[in-house]
């Protein structure tokens, strides 16, 4: 089966439409794999009817909040339209990880002649060997539903690889939370913006607790709607003026935007305690990939032992609220460490509403400001430890109070 596309670019359906050119790539994606080849043309009423089913078809197989284990099958579009425009129409109402030829690939045609494609829409169902166990599954695929997959898979006597989400990356999302992101620049959504960049920082801020992953882009209407009542949840969970205790929880924004004003533009949007990743890093794609995102906004939710809470959260949020983390924490069991509000940003975080009073009041002077006295040799401070360097001379050896005398002796 691998053989059929080894020297091939196939193309996928998604925002960038990456492309799988390598040998690599092609035999990662097809290894051991039922391979499903969908004939159709958007002018074609039978196929627009059509795929809606096949769509829904894939997503029960493949979608995480449907099932526990991504099944081992791929979709590939084979277009038989005449022009781009055509080709285009059809991939919005196919889903977001299946594959496809481009429209200028004469390969199209070849495919249409070896497995002898008279009428569309078509479905051909081919074992991991190559081998054809369905020259047309679209009427089986309408009328049975997930069912005739399970029936492909033991006709095609698949290997269980007993992988997870995306089995491509199960190596990295097998792994505690804040693992995930060992070795990568985070950066603080706050006025200096700064940075999360080394083992002992990210350790902190991650471990043990629930992780949003956000993937968002400015330009994105729906994204545009869910960003403020995004905002409001991660408040209510974190801001002292709601509780008590902050929540075990950090929100990371990977941008999908196009440029950095456009990363900068929907930040401002956001919580100023949530991180993001920088528009340069590439990681960015490869969290995309990696937690198959197909819609925006999309909020993946992880336990911290890195494993998929919920592959979206987005509606949930929506719809429960704060109601839903307690459901997650739940499911999560994490390790209650009784830890005070705002603990990250402890240094820069008021306590309360009379905070700046009581502090100009009393003279309450954080470590910083203590720091930075001391530094520069302000008020008293400077001046007694150059008092101490001298031997304590001053106001006991003629000093007159270190001001170098004065007329009263």
């Amino acid at each position: 089966m691998v053989d059929l596309f080894l020297g091939r670019v196939l193309v996928k359906n998604n925002w960038d439409r990456d492309e799988l050119d390598t040998e690599r790539e092609i035999i990662g994606c097809f290894q051991n794999r039922i391979v499903l080849l969908f004939f159709g043309s958007a002018e074609c009423k039978r196929c627009r009817d059509f795929t809606p089913t096949l769509k829904d078809f894939f997503k029960h197989l493949k979608d995480l909040a449907y099932i526990e284990r991504s099944a081992q099958f791929v979709l590939v579009y084979i277009s038989v339209d005449q022009s781009e425009e055509h080709l285009e129409c059809l991939l919005k109402e196919l889903p977001k990880k299946c594959l496809f030829l481009t429209n200028d690939d004469p390969y199209r045609r070849e495919l249409r002649a070896t497995f002898e494609v008279k009428d569309v829409p078509t479905v051909v169902v081919m074992r991991p060997d190559g081998s054809v166990l369905s020259q047309n599954a679209a009427e089986e695929i309408s009328s049975l539903g997930t069912d005739c997959y399970h029936n492909w898979k033991e006709g095609a006597q698949l290997v269980d690889n007993g992988f997870m989400l995306n089995e491509e990356f199960e190596d990295s999302v097998s792994i505690m939370v804040e693992e995930l992101f060992l070795d990568r620049v985070l950066f603080k959504n706050n006025r200096d913006r700064d940075k999360l960049d080394t083992e002992r920082e990210i350790v902190l801020r991650l471990q043990n607790r629930i992780m949003l992953l956000f993937f968002g882009a400015a330009k994105s209407e729906p994204c545009q709607e869910f960003a403020p009542t995004l905002k409001d949840f991660f408040k209510q969970l974190t801001d002292e003026f709601y509780v008590e205790r902050s929540a075990q929880v950090v929100l990371l924004y990977i941008s999908l935007d196009e440029s950095e004003e456009q990363l900068d533009t929907f930040l401002d949007e956001l919580p100023k305690r949530c991180l993001f990743l920088a528009h340069e890093d590439p990681y960015r794609r490869e969290l995309e990939a990696m937690f198959e995102v197909e819609d925006l906004p999309t909020a993946v939710v992880l336990r911290p032992d890195g494993s998929v809470l919920s592959p979206n959260a987005v509606e949930e949020i929506c719809s429960l609220g704060t109601s839903c983390f307690r459901n997650w924490q739940e499911g999560s069991e994490l390790i209650d460490r009784n830890f005070l509000i705002n603990e990250a940003f402890d240094e820069q975080a008021m306590r309360s509403f009379t905070d700046p009073v009581r502090r100009l009041k009393y003279k309450v002077e954080d470590e910083k400001a203590k720091k930075n006295r001391k530094k520069r040799g302000w008020g008293q401070g400077g001046a007694d430890e150059e008092k101490e360097k001298d031997g304590g001379k001053g106001k006991g050896e003629g000093g007159g109070g270190g001001g170098g005398g004065g007329p009263w002796g």
